[in-house]
């Protein structure tokens, strides 16, 4: 539950169908993800994200991409998010 708990700090507002795996589980928990939907890798900077779609290629997922800039560069820019203020 660290994880859930440092999630809500890093993202008072979220997308409404985000999922949070952080990202040393996200190889073995890639079968929770739906394959007949995009998929857009999240984090607060874009870093991490980044990696996570390599993961997510290697694991067999064609449609993936990386938020750049995360979720600090989506509220700058002023996007919806549920949760918080944009």
């Amino acid at each position: 539950m660290r994880w859930r708990s440092l999630w809500v700090k890093a993202f008072p507002g979220r997308s409404r169908s985000a999922i949070l795996i952080p990202l040393g589980e996200l190889a073995e928990r890639a079968g929770e993800l739906a394959r007949d939907r995009p998929i857009v890798a999240v984090c607060r900077a874009g870093s991490r994200s980044a990696q996570a779609t390599v993961i997510l290629r290697e694991a067999g997922f064609s449609d993936v991409a990386n938020l750049a800039g995360g979720m600090l560069r989506w509220r700058a820019e002023g996007h919806a998010i549920e949760g918080g203020s944009a």
